[in-house]
């Protein structure tokens, strides 16, 4: 609870430098971004956020994205929120209402990653994914396989 209490308190102790995202340098930005970013990671490093700036306000949008198994985490965060104003806290990306700018073509197309980037991203993360095993039988290396004992 103290972490989320932390991220929260942040929050609203520095969200006009997030709400004015354009008139504040990008150096300032990056370090109360940083630091917003840390502190949501000690509640949960697999949450992120979303800062979408309006003309009356600004949203932020605290995202699981796609784990069903953080929604939880997201919910618990978000309804623990203090009121600040001028902003709206959310749990999780909505999905867009207005399709017009998809069916007139005038959205903003996909920016696909060079395939190195993509393959070492995807191989960093089959790497996190990677358990070890100690009574899995390997073609590679036999030697360092333990038997169980057999009993009976």
């Amino acid at each position: 609870m103290k972490t989320i209490t932390n991220f929260w308190n942040y929050f609203q102790q520095n969200n006009f430098v997030f709400l004015l995202l354009n008139e504040i340098s990008k150096d300032e930005l990056k370090i109360h971004f940083e630091k917003l970013i840390e502190i949501l990671h000690q509640y949960n490093k697999d949450l992120d956020l979303i800062i979408k700036n309006k003309t009356n306000g600004a949203e932020l949008i605290i995202t699981a994205n796609g784990n069903p198994y953080l929604f939880k985490e997201v919910e618990l965060l978000v309804h623990h929120a203090p009121v600040v104003e001028r902003w709206k806290i959310t749990a999780f990306l909505q999905p867009e209402t207005n399709l017009t700018k998809y069916e007139n073509g005038t959205d903003k197309p996909l920016e696909l990653l060079p395939t190195k980037q993509l393959r070492f991203l995807t191989a960093k993360r089959n790497l996190k994914r990677r358990t070890k095993n100690p009574f899995r039988k390997t073609n590679r290396d036999t030697s360092s396989i333990q038997q169980r004992p057999n009993i009976s």
